[in-house]
């Protein structure tokens, strides 16, 4: 059976990434429309994609930025979505069922495309509420619990509870964001038994920047405990050339390894540090310039994340001394190692929302 998949940004898009290869383990052929960005996650798996797409300047990252979204909008943004809009309704009857992938933008493209669809809400959680419900717009709710929406598998169980709660017949089955995360056992530079920190300078163009923040907190760390080795996480296409950074050990395209390997990571970087939360690891973060990890970003990021993550200003001085205080305090690793599991939870999402999405489709009239 053919399936479309609507996605809205570089996080959505790469999650709808992770579970194409368990939508084809289902039977399914899925097609996809990325609404922001040009759609390289869904590319590089051979993923046929339905109408334009185009990075737009803010790169996606319009979150606490009134400035970069008009930026897009000066670029085009509404003459894109009006062109995509526009595929919809031509490939109207091709696609039997849609998967919806993020927030309330993809819900309305669903909506509007007329089939019966599902719904991964990766995108939020009322745990950026401190657990209250609210995440979701009146707006989404309504969409939520329209007759063709056969479906609804949010991002953890307390936004699931809230939803339910609302109305919504919400499913937890897990976030595809901790699929696939098993290391290759390849062995790692540096020192096995040093003390190992994680770099997460993020996969876009802030990297570089980014990593020179990192850098530094990093040379503190080396100055308190001089055997600590660091591994840092880069995008698999990442050229280590542009990086100029010798005394860390730079790894493209080896971010499981390195995850399981550290026992503290420095982020700044959106579904990385997600996804080292979710392996149990303490986090410190800082923010830069952007576009993506701003300080606005960094902070709501603490509220989704809890205790798992501390945020803290670019001083090297008072990064090395928290990272020496977190590693030398086992019950509060211990309730920060519990903290990222439960608002993660356990890899097998995929598998467990494809399975459940074609069991839906089989027993749909």
């Amino acid at each position: 059976m053919r399936l479309l998949l609507l996605s809205n940004g570089h996080g959505e898009d790469a999650i709808g990434a992770l579970l194409v290869p368990a939508l084809r383990a289902q039977g399914f052929e899925p097609h996809a429309l990325p609404i922001v960005g040009a759609g390289h996650a869904y590319r590089a798996l051979d993923v046929p994609l339905v109408g334009p797409t185009r990075t737009m300047p803010s790169g996606g990252f319009v979150y606490g930025r009134p400035a970069a979204l008009a930026g897009d909008l000066r670029a085009g943004l509404a003459r894109l979505t009006a062109a995509q809009v526009q595929a919809l309704r031509a490939a109207r009857g091709a696609y039997p069922w849609v998967l919806a992938i993020g927030d309330v933008v993809p819900l309305l493209f669903a909506w509007r495309y007329g089939a019966p669809f599902a719904f991964v809400g990766c995108a939020k959680s009322d745990h950026y509420l401190g657990g209250r419900p609210g995440a979701y717009l009146p707006i989404e709710r309504w969409l939520l619990r329209r007759p063709a929406c056969r479906a609804v598998w949010p991002r953890d169980a307390i936004t699931t509870r809230n939803l339910c709660a609302a109305g919504v017949a919400a499913d937890w089955l897990g976030n595809p964001m901790m699929d696939g995360l098993v290391p290759t056992g390849q062995p790692l530079p540096g020192d096995p038994d040093a003390p190992t920190v994680l770099l997460l300078p993020g996969s876009r163009a802030e990297a570089g920047a980014n990593l020179q923040l990192l850098r530094a907190a990093a040379r503190a760390i080396a100055a308190d405990e001089p055997r600590t080795r660091f591994l840092v996480a880069l995008a698999p296409q990442a050229d280590p050339a542009d990086f100029g950074a010798p005394e860390l050990h730079l790894l493209p395209g080896r971010f499981a390894d390195a995850a399981h390997a550290a026992q503290l990571a420095l982020a700044m970087a959106g579904t990385a540090t997600e996804q080292v939360v979710g392996l149990g690891l303490p986090v410190i973060s800082l923010p830069g310039a952007g576009p993506q990890f701003t300080p606005a970003f960094a902070e709501a990021q603490t509220r989704l994340l809890g205790e798992s993550v501390t945020l803290l200003p670019a001083d090297p001085v008072r990064i090395a001394a928290e990272a020496r205080a977190l590693l030398a305090d086992p019950e509060r690793l211990a309730r920060i190692a519990a903290n990222g599991r439960a608002r993660m939870g356990p890899p097998g999402a995929g598998a467990r929302i494809a399975a459940a999405l074609a069991q839906l489709t089989a027993s749909a009239p």
